[in-house]
Parts: structure tokens; C-alpha cells; sequence
């Protein structure tokens, strides 16, 4: 049976509320892939949003974006302040590798500890020393920061932001900024104006939001590779970015 990697419910209480009354959640995020995810560690960063770790037997699935390299790996998601996913990252070996602990750095990097029974394989650059082994792993910040979402940033107007990665395979990440509540549409067409597929479509809230496109039509079929346009649409207001999928 598939086990949850995580659920979020952040608690928030008004002054004249007790801590014997009931709580109002102020979001929640169910987080996970098609096999058994497990969630050991969460840390508040310096942007406001949240880092979650845990390891996870998932391939691409659900909320995860890449491929298992062994029986189970490191899984690392990156949340911004109302739960959503701005990035993940899966890391691991031939074996199986399981994250406890992880923690933001003073550079704005990441550093993971657990115990691995991996040798030299997928992201392992030493053999083991027995049949588990600590297994430490820093983040690079600069790496992480391509592409981030400012959210400090006060949004004057709709924005969008470059999408990321670009060119990309086999995901990239559409972003963008709300000014005030709206109707959103996030649409990806091809070069002769085809509709490819649908990606947002509904009320959203002001603030930033981001989209993941898998390079799949409606109908959850691979396309090929080639040029694509993202149309977002907020309150009739339309922009437009080109994206390039590889193959």
C-alpha cells in the first residue's frame, strides 16, 4: 500500500483562541509518488518557504519528477511559503539510500545526512565502508538559485517569470506572479497554435505560483521534441513564453 511522503497542515491560532479549541488549518499539501514515501525532516528557510526531506521508493509519479536510481533514494522538495512545489531533487545510488536529517546552510545551500548501502553508482562518487554508512550530502546554493522565485517581491503587476529549466527534459517548471486574485489558464500550444495541453484552470490567489509540464498532452502522451509556447492567461490578461523540449 503506498504510504504518504507527507501531509502539511500548518496551525494557526488568533488571539482570543485557546489551545483546547479546534485549530483552522491554514493549508495543507498531500506530497508523494505511486510507491512508498517516507518523510523524516522539515526545515522553515531563510525565503519563508520550507525544505522537506525523506527517501522514497517512487518513480516518476504524482508529485515526483525523476526516476529512482536504486531501491530507494534521498527525495528533497522545496516548498515556498503556502505549500507549493517549487522544486525536488532525488539522489541516491544503486542501493538503498534513506534521508534523515536535513538542514539549510549558511550560504543558502542545503546539507542531507542518512545512511546508505550504495557503491559507486548514480550520485554515490565513494564505495561503502560496510553495509551501511553515513552518508552526507551538501546543495550547492548557486545550483539551487538558477531560476528561484523572488518571494520577497512585491508584485506591481501579472508577472511571468522564465520557465526552468529551458531547453529542458524531461520537466520544466512554468512560474509566475498574480497581482490580485483571478482566473487563471496556463495553456501550452505548439508552433502551428494547436492546443497541447491545459496545465492551470481555475481561481487562483495574488502572489506567485508555479506549474509543472512534463512534456505530455491532454491525454498524458509524450510529444515530440520541438518548440512550444506557454500562454498564461490572468482577468483576460495574456502572456506568452517559448519553450524547448529536448529529446
Amino acid at each position: 500500500m503506498k504510504k504518504i511522503f507527507l501531509l502539511i497542515v500548518f496551525l494557526i491560532y488568533s488571539h482570543n483562541i485557546t489551545l483546547a479549541q479546534s485549530p483552522g488549518i491554514t493549508w495543507q499539501n498531500t506530497i508523494g509518488g505511486s510507491s512508498d514515501d517516507y518523510f523524516y525532516s522539515i526545515y522553515q528557510t531563510s525565503d519563508r518557504g520550507y525544505i522537506i526531506g525523506g527517501f522514497s521508493w517512487s518513480g516518476i509519479s504524482g508529485d515526483k519528477t525523476e526516476a529512482s536510481q536504486g531501491s530507494r533514494d534521498y527525495w528533497v522538495v522545496k516548498l515556498d511559503e503556502t505549500g507549493n512545489i517549487i522544486w525536488q531533487n532525488s539522489i541516491g545510488g544503486n542501493g538503498s539510500d534513506r534521508l534523515y536529517a536535513i538542514q539549510q546552510t549558511s550560504n543558502g545551500g542545503y546539507i542531507l545526512g542518512g545512511d546508505s548501502e550504495s557503491g559507486i553508482s548514480g550520485d554515490k562518487t565513494e564505495e561503502g565502508k560496510g553495509l551501511k554508512d553515513f552518508w552526507i550530502v551538501k546543495l550547492n546554493a548557486d545550483a539551487l538559485n538558477i531560476g528561484r522565485i523572488d518571494l520577497q517581491k512585491i508584485i506591481e503587476r501579472f508577472t511571468v517569470l522564465p520557465a526552468y529549466p529551458n531547453p529542458f527534459n524531461p520537466r520544466t517548471t512554468v512560474r509566475y506572479g498574480l497581482d490580485t486574485d483571478s482566473y487563471v489558464t496556463v495553456e501550452i500550444f505548439d508552433i502551428s497554435g494547436k492546443l497541447i495541453s491545459t496545465l492551470q484552470d481555475n481561481n487562483q490567489t495574488q502572489g506567485w505560483h508555479s506549474v509543472l509540464w512534463h512534456g505530455t498532452n491532454n491525454h498524458g502522451e509524450q510529444i515530440p521534441a520541438g518548440i512550444y509556447l506557454s500562454k498564461i492567461t490572468s482577468n483576460y490578461e495574456v502572456k506568452t513564453t517559448k519553450l524547448m523540449l529536448l529529446k
